[in-house]
């Protein structure tokens, strides 16, 4: 007796270090993989390339032989590729294995067996972001600051994101946003507006040594930085960063107080 399943594969598929033949369905960001087994055995991965063939009996197709176990199997949908968030419905596969029961080289009865209609929700990747409500920069003296351009005071903060489980390995973008000033695209960050605001002087936020370009998450012109790689277990990653004062021009002294506002986004 052998299972066949309807449908070529249409590649092979890792999952929990088992190979498994990825048997396509209506919808071509969707695929299933198979495991099979008798009641009273292991579940064992279908990973025939070519019509997915299962000898129900270890005899071959054709040879005669008798099925004296209850026989069981369960699958798998599995992304193909990225999906887009939402219900996603995957239709009815009336044909999509059928099995062949032969005596010796005469087949004596087949059955045919079919996928039910499923619904399948995907939801966005699930990450929460850690930042410091407020970073306090200590007073700097004008002297520090001789020339256009020049920096001090630097202070380090982290940014952090702890992810959930997801269904592929990912990266983790970030995009800072002048809160004062959303169409800022500078590394320049706009003070507040007061009466003893200082002038002449802005503050810069350091990934690393760069500073970072500030813009809307929306514009194609934002360039975003890389918070770090997420694998498909999820967990938890945390960057340092940086804030100096910078010179722009002729100083006064007086406060300096800004803002930016983070946005995270993945690829």
């Amino acid at each position: 007796m052998v299972m066949l399943f309807y449908k070529y594969g249409v590649g092979v598929y890792n999952f929990n270090g088992k190979n498994y033949s990825v048997q396509p369905t209506s919808n071509p960001n969707i695929g299933v993989i198979f495991e099979h087994a008798f009641f009273d055995g292991d579940y064992t991965p279908v990973s025939n390339s070519s019509y997915g063939k299962i000898d129900l009996l270890g005899v071959g197709l054709g040879v005669g032989g008798v099925l004296k176990k209850g026989y069981k199997y369960q699958f798998r949908y599995i992304s193909l590729a990225r999906l887009p968030v939402g219900q996603l419905v995957v239709p009815a596969s009336s044909l999509f294995f059928y099995t062949r029961l032969n005596e010796h080289s005469t087949q004596v009865t087949t059955g045919d067996g079919g996928l039910a209609s499923v619904s399948l929700s995907v939801n966005n990747t699930s990450c929460t972001l850690s930042a410091p409500s407020e970073v306090s920069l200590k007073k700097t003296n004008l002297s520090l600051l001789s020339l256009v351009g020049d920096t001090t005071g630097r202070v380090n903060f982290p940014l952090g994101v702890t992810c959930a489980a997801s269904y592929a390995p990912y990266k983790i973008l970030y995009s800072l946003e002048d809160v004062n000033a959303p169409g800022n695209t500078t590394s320049n960050l706009t003070l507040n507006a007061a009466v003893n605001s200082a002038s002449g002087v802005s503050l810069q936020v350091l990934d690393g040594e760069t500073p970072v370009v500030f813009g809307s998450q929306t514009s194609a012109s934002t360039l975003k930085g890389e918070l770090g790689a997420m694998g498909v277990q999820g967990g938890t990653i945390s960057k340092p960063f940086g804030v100096h004062y910078i010179r722009t021009g002729k100083m006064t002294p007086g406060t300096v107080n800004a803002g930016v506002s983070v946005t995270l986004s993945y690829e």
